[in-house]
């Protein structure tokens, strides 16, 4: 069967824990199709637009490592980030006749992908690494290769075993290279519910490139046959809206479902057993007990300026300075 659009999901380690769920939400999405590398052997039920190809981290390497004549750097599963946005170069045999090729993260649920993608050709769909679609051009595939404002790029990226968000951040970056050489990119993000990591809640952040807005307000979603519904209180009044997905960044999530259905809910913590009829009542009830975890607020901040000296290390190390946006 041929797909219109191909996406690519390496995951090393244990698969996390929604990943049942997260294999049902890409079944109704079936103008997609979906490649799991993993070293996970466990065996999953998957839909026929989804394909599990086990194999070894090491074995993973090898294969990028061929596509490139510099020695790369892949010191940890999360160094994938930095690839991502070559994915369609390292990755090409499969992408045959689709439109588009992509990538995600599992950390998410899919609503109706397609519902939400714009009607005319755009050469990048989003600017965040969680889901992001590529023109499947040789110009586009490649277009990694490219400079942004930085003179460093890709090859100081994959030769270094510091992250670099090459798929989100940065002058370097490839929201920045298509920017600077005339692509076009479609802001998918705004249909999306990214949840703030830094808060208690369903607060929903929307922007790129360093400018984000958080949606603070007592909010949950349902998953609903293929579609991801969320039902935020504002002014006492129940505001309906549908997403493309819900992404749980560096939120750990328990499933209290009963049974793998077609309908559940998503609350700040828990994938919970269907509530037909949402009222003011249950979404109050459904709120944490503090809206800011404050230890986790500067642990993260902490992180994310300690990351960022070891990019601009690596760049100032190499002669070439750069400003980041993030």
């Amino acid at each position: 069967m041929t797909y219109d659009y191909v996406i690519f999901c390496p995951y090393f380690g244990k698969l996390p824990v929604n990943f049942d769920l997260w294999l049902k939400s890409c079944s109704y999405n079936n103008k997609f199709k979906f490649i799991v590398f993993t070293d996970d052997k466990r065996i999953f039920k998957t839909p026929k637009n989804v394909e599990i190809k086990n194999m070894s981290y090491k074995e993973l390497i090898d294969k990028i490592q061929s596509k490139f004549d510099f020695k790369i750097s892949l010191n940890n599963p999360y160094k994938l980030c930095d690839y991502k946005v070559a994915y369609g170069y390292i990755f090409e045999e499969y992408l045959s006749d689709c439109k588009y090729w992509g990538y995600c993260d599992l950390d998410l649920i899919f609503g109706d992908l397609e519902k939400f993608l714009p009607k005319k050709e755009y050469d990048k769909i989003s600017h965040l690494g969680p889901f992001s679609l590529y023109k499947n051009t040789d110009k586009i595939n490649k277009a990694f290769m490219l400079n942004g404002e930085s003179k460093f790029n890709y090859k100081g990226i994959f030769s270094s075993n510091v992250h670099f968000g090459f798929d989100e951040i940065g002058k370097y970056g490839i929201n920045n290279i298509f920017l600077n050489n005339g692509f076009s990119i479609y802001d998918y993000q705004k249909n999306c519910a990214d949840l703030n990591c830094t808060l208690e809640g369903m607060n929903v952040t929307s922007g790129h490139s360093g400018n984000y807005v958080t949606d603070e307000a007592d909010r949950v979603f349902k998953f609903d046959n293929g579609k991801i519904i969320g039902y935020t209180l504002k002014n006492n009044k129940i505001v309906k809206k549908e997403y493309a997905y819900i992404h749980f960044q560096k939120r750990r999530m328990e499933i209290n479902v009963s049974n793998y259905t077609e309908n559940y809910m998503i609350l700040h913590h828990s994938f919970e057993n269907y509530q037909k009829n949402i009222n003011n009542e249950y979404i109050k009830n459904n709120q944490p007990s503090f809206r800011r975890d404050y230890k986790k607020f500067i642990k993260l901040k902490m992180r994310a300026i300690k990351a960022r000296i070891k990019r601009y290390s690596v760049i100032i190390f190499r002669g070439n300075k750069c400003e980041e946006n993030n």
